[in-house]
């Protein structure tokens, strides 16, 4: 008897220490998350400077088997690619813009209406997002990522160089002035791989060949399985599985990212456009 009384009286202790521990860790818990700033794209100052600019984005997957356009391999193993490891190049000079890049990247935090907001002019997502100018032409001109793999501590990262030429004849990366433009799905496919033991403890790939294509409406890419949740995140799920939907959820992202401002209108614009049309 005496045993169960003290059982009793150590649970009933445990359970006020851990109310305790979570008293003492809730404040701070709440005072490191009012100091995260909302991320928001720049809007234009006025409308001469919003028909200079243009809001676009993409998405670009790793096709690991190189079959997502096959129509006889209905497994879809393909993984979205993010912003972070992208670098876009100015098409007329063939150099790298800038102002996109990490060390460079614009971020500049005010309070409005009681709350820390950061304005800058890309998101770092698997969607990725650019605010660019309108009047110029833009591609892909360099890209890593760390390829998804089950059993691995420390996943191989893959670099590209891309011909200037065949990356802008994939994807012209170019919008409207002033207007939100989603340029489409792109997949990547690692053809050919070589490594040797120093790249492969460094982490580096060498010699690699690949294959970059847009994935069209017509694609038996839209017809497959798309059970993993980092593929089907980027569609709308009410609009299917088809470039379309995946619009609709790029819209949907920047309306509720802006909250207000000129690239929130522009982008319930464009959905109301979309919705309409069948």
């Amino acid at each position: 008897m005496l045993k169960i009384l003290y059982s009793f009286q150590m649970k009933k202790i445990r359970r006020f220490q851990n109310l305790i521990n979570l008293s003492l860790f809730l404040p701070l818990f709440l005072n490191l998350s009012c100091n995260f700033a909302d991320v928001r794209i720049q809007n234009p100052k006025d409308l001469t400077e919003a028909k200079n600019q243009t809001l676009v984005g993409f998405v670009i997957v790793d096709d690991l088997n190189d079959d997502a356009q096959d129509a006889s391999a209905m497994i879809l193993k393909v993984y979205p690619i993010y912003s972070k490891g992208m670098f876009l190049f100015d098409a007329q000079t063939n150099s790298p813009i800038e102002s996109l890049s990490n060390e460079k990247k614009p971020i500049v935090t005010v309070e409005e209406e009681g709350e820390k907001v950061s304005y800058t002019n890309q998101f770092d997502s698997s969607t990725p997002t650019y605010l660019l100018d309108s009047r110029k032409e833009h591609y892909l001109g360099y890209l890593y990522w760390d390829r998804f793999c089950n059993y691995c501590s420390n996943p191989p990262r893959y670099k590209i160089n891309f011909n200037p030429q065949k990356s802008i004849s994939t994807l012209k990366i170019k919008g409207k002035p002033g207007e939100i433009v989603f340029l489409g799905f792109y997949k990547i496919s690692v053809i050919r791989e070589n490594f040797d033991i120093k790249d492969f403890i460094s982490n580096k790939t060498k010699n690699l060949d690949y294959k970059f294509e847009r994935i069209s409406a017509n694609s038996p890419f839209w017809e497959k399985d798309f059970k993993d949740y980092s593929i089907w995140s980027k569609f709308d799920r009410d609009h299917g599985f088809n470039e379309r939907s995946a619009e609709i959820k790029f819209l949907k992202d920047i309306i509720a990212n802006q909250k207000k401002g000129y690239w929130k209108e522009k982008a319930e614009q464009r959905l109301t456009e979309l919705l309409a049309k069948k």
